[in-house]
């Protein structure tokens, strides 16, 4: 958004893996229905979500195909490129049960933790977890003023007169 802080998010209804560019169950020459060189996937899409503004909030997948195999890895990696200040999982229930958020939650959690150092404390996102259907019917409110939105500043400290 133009003016004050330059509010931005980003929202993407599928989380990808940024190793390979493939999906667990797809694995190179037959994924991506052999229209795209696999190998070239992964950095191009990481390049290109490295490109983006300086993200606030990510609304982004939490299901990640290959979580079987990768956990929670995905979701964390992609948020590890664009740096959102807040994170908001989506897409839960098109790939998981309803009632698995908060299993996902814990799993994302304890991942987390796991990652560091490819992931400091001062670049993680505040997760806003949301539980279906519950959470989906509460409004979100941001204000683009809230100096906690100031660009080239990762606190997370902000005006609690502008709470979200």
């Amino acid at each position: 958004m133009r003016g004050d802080h330059n509010f931005t998010f980003a929202w993407h209804n599928t989380t990808g893996d940024l190793h390979h560019g493939c999906t667990i169950d797809h694995q190179p020459p037959a994924c991506w229905d052999d229209m795209f060189p696999a190998e070239h996937i992964s950095a191009n899409v990481k390049a290109r979500m490295a490109a983006l503004p300086e993200t606030d909030v990510e609304f982004g997948s939490f299901v990640s195909l290959g979580f079987a195999v990768n956990g929670m890895r995905d979701p964390i990696e992609n948020s590890a490129v664009l740096k959102p200040k807040v994170y908001i999982p989506i897409h839960q229930t098109n790939a998981a049960l309803p009632t698995s958020s908060l299993y996902f939650k814990v799993a994302y959690l304890k991942q987390l933790e796991q990652m560091i150092p490819a992931l400091t404390p001062e670049q993680r996102p505040e997760p806003r977890w949301m539980v279906d259907p519950d959470d989906y019917l509460k409004p979100m409110v941001y204000d683009p003023k809230d100096g906690r939105w100031s660009k080239g500043r990762r606190s997370r400290e902000h005006d609690d007169d502008h709470d979200d």
